[in-house]
């Protein structure tokens, strides 16, 4: 049992059949009245329990334990476990990791053994906080995860929210910039029908082979996207900045304009057309180059010229700079203690401080002068708890001079 459940996903009432059936007989075996309490049965030894432990129980914490050893693994078993969580965040499409927003009803997710680990979570008020949760990030200000709308309205069924994450995963869409124009203030109207144009924006992201929905489904879309426009594909919000720049966005768009010179981008299937700025915003003589997005360009909004090869930039979102963000230094080890993440401050609950690290660092300057003065080789001696190999150890260690 031990080692098939973990690797199962049976449900809670399936596990509760198959061991109802077995139980009376197992506990007068073990010298229990067969009429007793099932809280008794399966309550801890501590508390003068039985301490049997249901099959739901063995499967979930199975779960937990094998999920966290391929975790922290490289191997192929590793890499797979990691391709398929962040396949599923990516079909759940919501703004928090899966594996710690427990509480949120993901009918939409087809995946079954990760579903089972989230639900066994969820029963115990437990969450699984990785150190990358592939949540696909946000493009620009006021930008929303689309799923996390829908599911909050409470105006669909299972059925149809289901429906809905496939029309949203035809169009590789993961938030509202991915359906929205270049200037922020409307949908594409081709991909409210759920088709695409010349002007719409496609992705360089991960592609999903998801077939298209037929006609009805596109209707319920566009329904959906009521929540964000009006009848006219207009956002009652428009959106603003973006947040990173146009080589780090998910998408290709049909216009970039240059931050740092005068040249406007434009996307062709054959490539980009680099538009020279000749007179007060007017672009044209489009040449073939090799450009591709960079750090310092942005998509805009730019109409056609009529009856010339010329453009011109209608609507410019900018660009947030990057801020550097300031480490935060600590005055002593305790409070760099403090400023541990909550998961590691345990560790050191029984951490004893003989000595200050400034008075270890004067002890080893100590030591150095010394041994330079007597002409040996300095040395420092290490003691592992035996979680040392191969140069490196993964805690508890003491140190002498």
């Amino acid at each position: 049992m031990g080692y098939v459940l973990p690797q199962s996903f049976f449900t809670k009432a399936q596990l509760k059949t198959i061991q109802t059936a077995a139980m009376s007989t197992i506990i007068a075996k073990c010298g229990f009245n067969r009429k007793t309490r099932r809280e008794v049965i399966y309550g801890p030894s501590s508390l003068a329990g039985a301490a049997f432990v249901e099959l739901y129980t063995h499967q979930g914490t199975g779960q937990i334990m094998l999920f966290l050893k391929f975790w922290r693994t490289t191997n192929q078993a590793g890499r797979l476990l990691r391709v398929a969580l962040a396949w599923t965040q990516l079909a759940a499409g919501i703004s928090q990791p899966i594996l710690t927003d427990t509480k949120t009803n993901l009918p939409h997710l087809k995946v079954r053994w990760l579903s089972s680990l989230r639900t066994f979570l969820h029963s115990i008020e437990a969450e699984i906080e990785l150190d990358r949760d592939h949540v696909p990030p946000l493009q620009r200000q006021y930008d929303e995860h689309i799923m996390d709308q829908i599911l909050v309205a409470e105006a669909f069924s299972d059925t149809d929210i289901n429906i809905l994450n496939n029309c949203r995963m035809y169009l590789q869409a993961a938030t509202i910039a991915d359906l929205s124009t270049a200037c922020g203030t409307r949908l594409d109207p081709f991909l409210l029908q759920g088709q695409t144009s010349l002007l719409s924006s496609t992705t360089k992201w991960i592609t999903i082979n998801q077939a298209r929905p037929n006609e009805s489904a596109w209707r319920k879309w566009q329904s959906a996207m009521r929540i964000w426009s009006r009848d006219d594909g207009t956002l009652y919000r428009p959106l603003g900045a973006w947040l990173v720049p146009g080589d780090s966005l998910r998408r290709t768009w049909p216009f970039y304009k240059d931050l740092r010179y005068p040249f406007l981008y434009v996307n062709t299937p054959h490539g980009f057309l680099q538009y020279a700025d000749e007179y007060r915003g007017r672009y044209s003589n489009g040449l073939q180059t090799p450009w591709r997005p960079t750090p310092y360009s942005a998509p805009v909004h730019a109409d056609v010229i009529l009856n010339k090869d010329a453009r011109r930039i209608t609507a410019q979102p900018p660009l947030l700079p990057n801020e550097p963000q300031q480490a935060e230094i600590a005055h002593s080890f305790e409070d760099y203690l403090g400023m541990l993440p909550t998961w590691e401050k345990p560790l050191f609950d029984a951490l004893i401080m003989e000595h200050s690290c400034y008075e270890i660092i004067a002890l080893m300057k100590d030591a150095l002068d010394h041994a330079d003065n007597e002409g040996i080789a300095p040395h420092t001696l290490l003691v592992s708890d035996g979680s040392a190999g191969e140069g490196s150890m993964s805690f508890g260690w003491a140190m002498s001079l």
